[in-house]
């Protein structure tokens, strides 16, 4: 994991890739596996859409951060990581809501996705971290 955190800060802007890269994976299997399939998994196709709006607000944030390489990259990722925490807290939320109707499958595929982010997350707060002590 330290090596992971050590290659991000050196060229921290690549962490928005990677984020709006797993955002299109999420969009994408939430849009066209889990709410085409909610018999399957479980949680509400309305939900489930909506969730996958927020994904693509994220996928734009994302890659617009990455595309303009901002001099500054520290706000951008606190805010990356802040977002990804709201995402986060919401499919708690709603697992909690809809945790009668979840199948295990729809269980295993949120519990994943936390963990995926809880990792994300971790990463961005270390690297926004590491860029106090190098920009000052």
């Amino acid at each position: 994991m330290n090596s992971l955190i050590n290659t991000f800060k050196q060229n921290p802007q690549n962490i928005f890739l990677v984020d709006g890269l797993g955002a299109v994976l999420t969009a994408s299997l939430l849009a066209f596996v889990l709410a085409p399939f909610e018999n399957f998994f479980g949680m509400p196709s309305n939900i489930v859409y909506i969730l996958a709006a927020v994904a693509c607000v994220l996928i734009m944030y994302s890659f617009s951060c990455y595309f303009s390489k901002p001099k500054i990259p520290k706000p951008d990722i606190q805010l990356a990581a802040f977002a990804n925490f709201l995402y986060c807290i919401t499919t708690i939320l709603l697992s909690i809501k809809y945790y009668n109707q979840l199948s295990i499958w729809g269980l295993l595929y949120f519990g994943g996705e936390l963990i995926v982010l809880a990792v994300l997350i971790y990463i961005e707060i270390q690297v926004s971290r590491s860029l106090d002590n190098t920009a000052e």
